[in-house]
């Protein structure tokens, strides 16, 4: 049987009519959804809100709102219900679903800390931040700040040398930005940590030349004169130890020190040992 003309324009007036409907229907519950979870998160709801946020994102996978729902998801999870577990898969499904959204770099971030900060897997923590260093439009002071938790992670590790590496870098890249000075400190106590008082020594020098006003030159000298002790050095750490006490006399705890290495013998040399004997 043929459809007349005017028969095909009513029909195809009727399947229009219905995909507008349809289509009105399916953002009306879209919005009602997304509005659930808002309001949840409004009433401090934050179980509820989390949930429904995830649940908005798997319903609605191609809304523009998907992306953002399963961050509020992730946030409220960490943040507020210390669910780090699950804020960490929610993340890494942003990540994998939404490559091109502009919150993959917040997502990898906050994906970086719950590692470092609550699950204590260090090495995970490093992998997100080295991706997060080269990813495009990132400023020289946040990459070096991401250079000294790549060192932090690797100090938290045992992994002494990888630390080292890594607060170099923030030395050689960003000399004069905020991490720099905390980076220098580190150099230096890292030697100490691995017994090499000689790096120590260079490492505290180095940092106290460069930055005699910093918030850890107080630490610098302090474990510069120790290293001068590990050393035998006892006149320099005693000479030390007295400036620190002249610099910062609110540090009664240095007179401890001091008093120790009163009690110590100068370390003497081959032709000091000669002059006595031949006394």
């Amino acid at each position: 049987m043929r459809t007349s003309p005017a028969g095909k324009g009513l029909l195809f007036l009727t399947l229009f009519i219905s995909s507008v409907l349809s289509f009105g229907c399916e953002t009306d519950r879209e919005e009602r959804s997304y509005k659930k979870a808002q309001e949840y998160w409004d009433q401090r709801l934050y179980g509820s809100a989390a949930e429904a946020y995830e649940q908005f994102a798997l319903q609605f996978p191609k809304s523009e709102k998907a992306a953002s729902s399963l961050c509020k998801a992730a946030t409220l999870s960490s943040v507020y219900l210390h669910e780090y577990a699950r804020a960490v898969q929610l993340y890494v499904n942003l990540i994998d679903r939404y490559p091109s959204s502009p919150l993959i770099k917040e997502a990898r971030l906050h994906l970086a800390e719950i590692y470092e900060e609550n699950l204590h897997e260090y090495a995970a923590a490093i992998s997100q931040y080295q991706i997060l260093l080269w990813m495009p439009n990132t400023p020289k002071p946040v990459m070096c700040g991401y250079w000294y938790r790549i060192g932090r992670n690797h100090f938290l590790m045992g992994e002494l040398e990888e630390a080292r590496k890594a607060y170099k870098r923030i030395i050689d890249d960003c000399p004069k930005e905020e991490d720099a000075d905390r980076a220098a400190y580190q150099i230096g106590y890292l030697r100490y940590l691995q017994g090499n008082w000689n790096e120590a020594i260079v490492g505290f020098g180095f940092f106290l030349d460069r930055f005699p006003n910093s918030t850890w030159t107080f630490d610098a000298m302090i474990h510069l004169a120790r290293s001068y002790e590990k050393r035998g050095e006892y006149s320099r750490a005693q000479s030390l130890y007295r400036r620190i006490i002249k610099r910062f006399p609110e540090k009664t705890e240095v007179q401890d020190h001091l008093r120790p290495v009163k009690r110590k013998p100068q370390k003497t040399t081959n032709r000091q040992h000669g002059r006595k004997k031949n006394r």
